[in-house]
């Protein structure tokens, strides 16, 4: 269970004091970053001013307000009771997208238990998903939206709180990387897939060797680790503090997350005495095993010590990004034409 300090020790930690008096009105502010902010987000937001941190760093853009996630509900409701008068075709699909939401509520967290019935979150993160599915019926319910969505109530500013926890959902779905791969553009997934490709390839050549002699791919792990933030694959608090870092500085930081995950994995492969670039017999099998039980082989700590130190990953930034992700695009344009 999250535990929060008490007050005696709120009043004499100098990191709370430091987000309560600064560094959440420099983020509520969006000004550029000073030094503080950015070493603070790599230590973790303070359980009490996460919320806080993270609506900032979400904002509103779609203007989502407490009324349109009522409406959204009672028009749900409508469909679930079958008193709907609305189009059949929009009744079945939220009929169908309501099934596997409520399959994959216990499945959320499952180790945690928040979300199974009975519990104080599992209506809330039901209706959140089933607003969401009636807000773009587009995209409707896909398996994953459930640890974004949970994690968003876990750290709300009040633990539960329904239109908080949308209205920060609906908003993060609509940052591009996460639309792209849950709408499933699959053309746009496949140039993130050949970007990370690519720079594995340039930073991790060794990994990269071995991922080519076992012609794996990273789509066998990368999507499911975006379209959960990673919530899937760590720890509560291990995500939650990538999260800190991912809502303040955008998609590209979810692909550096990648990379030091496989700068992890490298250095286990090696350590082990197999990356070697052959494809000896079971090697496929054991690659796909390992990113496939990343929390396994990749702790808390060699995770952050990746971010912030290896060379692989540790000066990656926004525009290394956009830089080979152009170079993808540019090359996909001219496959198209030839």
């Amino acid at each position: 269970m999250l535990q929060q300090s008490t007050p005696q020790q709120t009043l004499e930690n100098p990191d709370l004091k430091l987000w309560r008096e600064k560094l959440l009105l420099e983020l509520k502010q969006g000004n550029k970053a000073s030094k503080k902010l950015l070493q603070a987000l790599k230590k973790g937001v303070p359980l009490e001013y996460r919320g806080l941190a993270w609506q900032s760093m979400i904002g509103n853009d779609l203007r989502i307000t407490d009324k349109l996630y009522e409406l959204l509900l009672e028009r749900a409701h409508l469909h679930m009771t079958q008193l709907s008068v609305m189009d059949q075709l929009e009744a079945g699909a939220f009929r169908k997208n309501l099934k596997v939401i409520e399959e994959d509520l216990h499945r959320t967290f499952g180790e945690l238990g928040h979300f199974r019935q009975g519990n104080p979150l599992y209506q809330p993160l039901k209706n959140v998903l089933i607003a969401y599915s009636m807000l773009r019926p587009d995209l409707g319910y896909v398996q994953g939206m459930s640890y974004v969505a949970g994690c968003l109530l876990i750290f709300s500013t009040e633990q539960g709180s329904e239109k908080e926890a949308f209205r920060s959902f609906a908003n993060l779905m609509n940052r591009e990387l996460l639309f792209t791969f849950y709408s499933f553009d699959m053309e746009r997934v496949n140039v993130v897939f050949h970007v990370f490709m690519n720079l594995m390839r340039d930073r991790l050549p060794k990994l990269y060797g071995v991922f080519k002699a076992t012609n794996i791919s990273c789509s066998i792990f990368l999507f499911e680790w975006i379209v959960a933030l990673y919530s899937n694959i760590f720890a509560l608090e291990t995500s939650a503090r990538l999260w800190d870092s991912y809502l303040f500085h955008g998609d590209y930081f979810m692909i550096k997350v990648a990379l030091a995950i496989c700068c992890c994995l490298e250095q286990h492969l090696i350590q082990q005495g197999v990356l070697n670039g052959s494809s000896g017999t079971g090697q496929f099998e054991m690659m796909v095993l390992l990113f496939k039980n990343v929390k396994n082989f990749v702790s808390e700590e060699g995770l952050f010590q990746a971010l912030e130190s290896h060379q692989a990953c540790s000066k990656f930034g926004q525009d290394d990004y956009e830089k080979v992700k152009k170079q993808v695009e540019a090359m996909s344009n001219l496959e198209r034409l030839i």
